[in-house]
């Protein structure tokens, strides 16, 4: 570990910029950890990441990697790099995109349950300055007596998908321009080596990046608002799985019943 760098409880924060140093600190909370990423900052709003601890269990993070390598096994004997239809793309060397709806019924109930009964719920409850600015970016008004979970999404294009990174594999750095993104890291520090995403701070245009994070802890969710710049580290050896989705929330005229599983009125 380099002189500078940050051990926290759920990530390492490495390869911090020099002329960023002082202004970037992690926060260990009761509900979430906090990563400042320059002088200014606000949860989710500005500057900042959040991590929140036991999204995906191991034996689920385990669950979503046995169904991709199962897909990505299947499209190595057919040979194909893109399979039309079902949404899987090879968007760089070693990286491949697996589209959640493209997945099995059991991974695509995962997701839901995830978004839904754990993410959004959570932001309600703690980070409601946060709530407010999804709905905002959203563009629509709150939906009198429903909350963020009963809504439908409008997602990034190919998403939400679980990224799968061999050797070789990143995703050159962007900024998702959606009101909030969620990444989880699925796979285990020993099953690859390098990785990691790379984050710059909002109020400075920066050709190095602010600070590398790597969570050192499979399941735990990754969140920052959409016009962070980021981008995923090249995985040296072995495989690294991410699931990732950006989203606004759509304006519908009916909800989704998180009970069912089934649209109401």
């Amino acid at each position: 570990m380099k002189s500078g760098d940050i051990v926290g409880r759920h990530a390492k924060l490495n390869n911090i910029n020099a002329n960023h140093l002082i202004s970037v600190s992690y926060t260990e909370g009761a509900a979430f950890d906090s990563i400042i990423l320059g002088e200014r900052s606000e949860p989710i709003r500005f500057n900042s990441v959040l991590l929140i601890p036991n999204l995906l269990t191991k034996g689920e993070c385990a669950q979503l990697i046995q169904d991709v390598e199962q897909e990505h096994l299947r499209l190595s004997e057919n040979g194909p790099t893109q399979d039309k239809g079902k949404g899987t793309l090879q968007s760089s060397v070693g990286t491949e995109r697996y589209m959640i709806k493209n997945l099995s019924e059991k991974t695509r109930c995962l997701f839901d349950i995830v978004l839904r009964d754990r993410l959004l719920p959570l932001i309600s409850a703690e980070l409601p300055d946060v709530e407010d600015m999804i709905w905002c970016f959203s563009m629509i008004e709150p939906v009198k007596g429903a909350v963020l979970g009963d809504m439908w999404y409008k997602f990034s294009s190919q998403e939400p998908s679980i990224n799968r990174y061999a050797n070789g594999g990143d995703f050159k750095e962007h900024t998702d321009g959606y009101a909030l993104t969620l990444n989880i890291l699925l796979s285990v520090d020993d099953d690859f080596t390098g990785g990691g995403t790379e984050f710059w701070r909002e109020d400075e245009s920066s050709a190095e990046p602010t600070l590398r994070l790597e969570p050192t802890c499979a399941g735990t969710g990754v969140i920052f608002n959409g016009q962070v710049k980021h981008a995923g580290r090249a995985v040296i050896e072995g495989v690294r799985h991410l699931l990732v989705a950006s989203f606004n929330v759509m304006k519908a005229k009916i909800l989704y019943d998180r009970s069912t599983a089934q649209i109401q009125k």
